[in-house]
């Protein structure tokens, strides 16, 4: 997974994509699963965009999750250019 994935805030499908190697449908369809059940818990969600903190908690992928709070800690979540990250 790329470092820049790991310092967003929200993905979206093509950073979903990215994370595990799906199409775009699987995408929407793993960013609506989540989205719904953080509804459920009475959380605000964005259509198409899901909080990364909750995908890497739904999924079980505690590596990162962690290097995601270490971000947080440090101040490094880009959270003003959330849409513009480019991969090689």
């Amino acid at each position: 997974m790329p470092n820049e994935l790991i310092k967003k805030t929200f993905l979206d499908a093509n950073d979903i994509c990215v994370i595990f190697s799906c199409g775009k449908n699987k995408a929407y369809e793993i960013i609506n699963l989540i989205n719904e059940q953080l509804t459920k818990a009475g959380y605000m969600t964005f259509p198409g965009k899901v909080l990364a903190s909750a995908l890497y908690r739904f999924m079980d992928m505690k590596e990162q999750l962690e290097m995601h709070k270490k971000a947080w800690e440090t101040g490094d979540l880009d959270v003003k250019n959330n849409n513009d990250t480019k991969y090689s």
